[in-house]
């Protein structure tokens, strides 16, 4: 097994590969990526699969709302933008001969809006690392709008907390 850059790399004993890409959206900022899997994917005929947050549905939003705040480097494109079949065609263009989208939901349940806060204010790089820098005042307005995000997508009809979050399930072969 070979790590670099939030790809697992596995060989099987008949010479052939699985990669596996970190699913969080900060791991779409990493435009390497594209050329790791580009060149992990080699053998024509190759899958390349991809689960990708799209820009209106709960975590594109999450995103933009943290890039509004701590915007991404300068010449590096938004995560959300990965879960677009415009985004996937300028990223793979010619280096494909089919493209399969299917739109899914991942469903999310928490105690509270507070409570999904607190967890992902935690354990979550991406908010952990916007909250750590701001300064107190627009850390409370962060989370503010934050809370007002979460609201916003919740379905659960009560105190509690449930969100359909959008993503592209995306398979591509390679030519």
């Amino acid at each position: 097994m070979l790590q670099r850059s939030g790809i697992l790399v596995h060989r099987s004993g008949d010479k052939s590969y699985f990669a596996h890409l970190g699913a969080s959206g900060e791991d779409q900022f990493l435009s390497d990526h594209l050329w790791q899997v580009s060149a992990i994917c080699k053998r024509l005929g190759g899958k390349i699969g991809m689960a990708n947050w799209t820009p209106e549905g709960f975590w594109g939003q999450t995103f933009g709302l943290q890039a509004r705040y701590v915007p991404p480097p300068a010449g590096l494109r938004g995560a959300p933008e990965w879960g677009t079949e415009q985004r996937l065609r300028e990223l793979f263009g010619d280096a494909v001969t089919s493209t399969q989208i299917e739109r899914k939901s991942a469903l999310f349940r928490f105690r509270s809006p507070q409570h999904w806060i607190e967890v992902f204010s935690t354990y979550f790089g991406p908010i952990m690392r916007t909250l750590e820098a701001l300064d107190p005042e627009r850390r409370r307005a962060y989370l503010a709008d934050l809370d007002a995000t979460l609201r916003r997508f919740n379905r659960s009809g009560d105190e509690t907390l449930v969100v359909s979050a959008d993503y592209l399930e995306v398979v591509m072969i390679k030519k």
